[in-house]
């Protein structure tokens, strides 16, 4: 594993994704208002222009972290390309149906698998950052769905968001932002919080949800994804060395 070129792809995808968060409400609005959508979605090459920024950003990493070297590594791919296919389904259906969702539900519990997977035939350090990344992707996936397709404020795009300000923030400081225990080896609260996160955004992404529902359950999302990184960021800055 390249520290340095993860450190490059990291901050490539901070610089990518940041202000692709920031235009995606305008950007969705504009070619729903000129017709190019149907019942508001936007138009299919809007969801190629996400996929293949994350299909390429992601070939981009696995070759970076010299990946592929363990079974786990494999599993964390598929669940990758799982996430892709459910996107797609989901965006062009107009919505998630019974079947997408118990679909998206699985493709988010493969995460437990391929921790399985490395703890039975053996990990590394490279396939712990491959999965974290899947797991921002994931984030990525699920919050701009829950825009774009169910309604929910553009304000959700923080849960994906908080990652990349995180690495403009901290990457500077010389801070090792692809660690992904980065408090003395210890990530329980933030495995904790993910599983929440995903979780109430995957409750969000129910078909017969109501309006509000979703809008509170992705709330809480937010508050406790921002508390965490807050938090992390917080320790992280105090341990940093000075001069």
């Amino acid at each position: 594993m390249s520290l340095s070129g993860l450190r490059r792809w990291l901050l490539a995808q901070a610089l990518l994704w940041v202000p692709a968060l920031i235009a995606l409400p305008w950007t969705i609005s504009a070619v729903s208002s000129r017709g190019g959508a149907a019942e508001g979605l936007p138009a299919s090459w809007l969801f190629a222009v996400w996929g293949g920024a994350a299909g390429t950003s992601y070939v981009v990493l696995w070759f970076v972290l010299g990946a592929g070297r363990r079974v786990a590594d494999f599993v964390t791919l598929l669940r990758f390309v799982g996430l892709l296919a459910v996107t797609f389904f989901i965006w062009r259906a107009g919505g998630p149906t019974w079947g997408l969702w118990a679909a998206c539900v699985a493709v988010v519990c493969a995460d437990l698998l391929d921790g399985y997977v490395a703890r039975r035939f053996g990990g590394s350090d490279s396939g712990a950052v491959l999965d974290m990344e899947t797991d921002q992707l994931t984030t990525l996936a699920l919050a701009i769905l829950l825009h774009a397709v169910c309604g929910v404020g553009a304000w959700v795009l923080l849960l994906p968001g908080f990652r990349y300000l995180y690495i403009l923030f901290l990457l500077p400081m010389g801070i090792p932002v692809h660690d992904p225990k980065p408090r003395d080896g210890d990530n329980r609260r933030a495995k904790y919080i993910c599983a929440a996160m995903m979780v109430l955004m995957l409750i969000g992404l129910m078909p017969t949800v109501a309006d509000a529902t979703r809008s509170a359950v992705c709330g809480v999302a937010v508050l406790l994804l921002a508390w965490s990184y807050v938090s992390d960021v917080v320790f992280l800055v105090r341990r940093a060395p000075t001069g």
